[in-house]
């Protein structure tokens, strides 16, 4: 079987040194909501008095206020519920709660801790700590340099389902591999555990700790009834996705709310926000998460300070484990720092301060 090698940013998760210092953000203020659309003059009011035209997907806050004396808004609460705004109106989403430190490797839906790795591993992009709603998913892994020949495996519940070869076209660092599930093989079966398995014709391997599970059939009616509810709705194309993207999430169907988001031909800087935070926190995809994170850093309005305070956070702290340039991280976490300082995060501040101490004293 050959398959083609997709251009795309390479994927890396990896064990960080200090996973204490890396992912605290114990202050960091939970979004009740968010924006998935606007018409007319719309300005989004921070609870410190920042102000600025919000776009599709800009996450809302305790004490936001919508200014829409001329304009209207639809915003998604957390809780999945939409409401529609066409005056000034002071965020009434009901509050957030977490089941557990985004930032924990050992949350239930996020798996253990992550391997040092790096481009010589064909480490496995989707699925992974993942339920899914195909039970034919497109299987993706790493390209490795030079490597034209892999075996590909599917274990279930740790028995070896199936094993194909797969050749492929000399890769680059930096690109992809797209294999669609075999049509000869087995669906995947609800209750099941599954691992998918990489391996070059060197004999290296893909970790085997991301596995992946189908969502039952019961709850893959309720989602399906969701999302028509949203489908429905008098919504552009993106405000849909990025509700149906938030609905996937909810319930565990990381992968496929990537996919979702992926395939808008357009994106705002919060829908960049929205897929950095599903790599990183969700799929421990860390280079993934960075490289979009960039994006979102690009287009940001500097007053949404509550996202370009994680954004700058995270890829700075990326390019210090990787090793690669420095005086950016040191200029992008500095930043960030500043930023949290502004919202008033005090514990996130002074663990940036400690990093940027520690990595002078290194050079």
């Amino acid at each position: 079987m050959t398959v083609k090698a997709i251009a795309s940013l390479t994927t890396l998760a990896f064990l960080l040194g200090n996973a204490g210092v890396l992912l605290a953000t114990a202050n960091r203020p939970i979004a009740t909501g968010r924006i998935l659309q606007t018409e007319g003059d719309v300005q989004l009011q921070r609870g410190d008095g920042r102000t600025f035209s919000p776009e599709a997907g800009t996450l809302l806050y305790p004490d936001d206020r919508l200014l829409a004396t001329t304009g209207n808004a639809a915003i998604l609460c957390e809780d999945n519920s939409i409401t529609t705004v066409d005056s000034d109106w002071l965020n009434s989403c009901p509050a957030a709660t977490e089941e557990c430190d985004p930032e924990a490797y050992n949350c239930p839906h996020r798996g253990d801790d992550l391997n040092v790795g790096d481009n010589a591993i064909p480490y496995i992009i989707s699925p992974r700590r993942t339920k899914l709603l195909s039970d034919r998913p497109l299987l993706r892994w790493n390209a490795v340099d030079g490597v034209t020949e892999y075996t590909v495996d599917l274990l279930e519940n740790g028995r070896k389902l199936w094993s194909i070869p797969v050749s492929v076209e000399p890769s680059l660092v930096g690109e992809r591999i797209e294999l669609a599930y075999p049509a000869n093989e087995n669906p995947l079966e609800p209750e099941s555990w599954y691992l998918l398995v990489v391996k070059t014709d060197t004999g290296v391997r893909s970790p085997s700790e991301f596995e992946f599970q189908l969502l039952d059939r019961d709850t893959v009616e309720t989602v399906r009834q969701k999302q028509a509810e949203i489908e429905s709705q008098p919504f552009g194309d993106m405000a849909k996705a990025i509700a149906i993207s938030q609905l996937y999430s909810d319930y565990g169907l990381n992968v496929e709310a990537i996919d979702l988001l992926e395939s808008l031909p357009e994106k705002t800087s919060a829908v960049y926000q929205q897929l950095g935070n599903l790599y990183w926190e969700n799929l421990r995809l860390v280079r993934q998460g960075s490289q979009t994170y960039l994006k979102a850093i690009d287009l940001a309005n500097p007053n949404n300070l509550e996202l370009t305070a994680i954004a700058k956070d995270r890829v700075g702290q990326y390019y210090l484990q990787i090793g690669e340039k420095r005086e950016e991280a040191i200029q992008l976490l500095t930043e960030s720092q500043a930023a949290y300082e502004t919202l008033g995060d005090v514990e996130n501040a002074t663990r940036i301060e400690i990093l940027l101490q520690r990595t002078r004293d290194n050079s």
